[in-house]
């Protein structure tokens, strides 16, 4: 990253992806504070991405937090993110 080279959201999005699959969670957030720091603006996939992720690690008050941040932080809920929370809450 440091070569020049600036990644995008859906850069940031796929490795953050990778990352939680991987069971890489925190990381996976670093990555996300990171992103908003450079100023590359998240957008639902990527934050839906990380409320799954969280979910799949258990990290409910996580899931919480991040969920309502993501519309004070500017982006937008839509039907996909209702659904991952709906089915986390099952699973958990």
């Amino acid at each position: 990253m440091d070569q020049h080279v600036h990644p995008n959201v859906v850069t940031f999005s796929v490795i953050i992806d990778e990352l939680c699959k991987n069971g890489n969670i925190v990381k996976a957030n670093e990555l996300l504070e990171l992103m908003i720091h450079r100023g590359v603006k998240p957008d639902s996939i990527t934050y839906n991405t990380l409320i799954n992720g969280f979910f799949l690690a258990g990290r409910i008050d996580d899931v919480k937090e991040l969920f309502v941040s993501m519309t004070n932080k500017g982006s937008t809920r839509i039907v996909f993110s209702y659904n991952i929370m709906i089915n986390g809450y099952c699973k958990n």
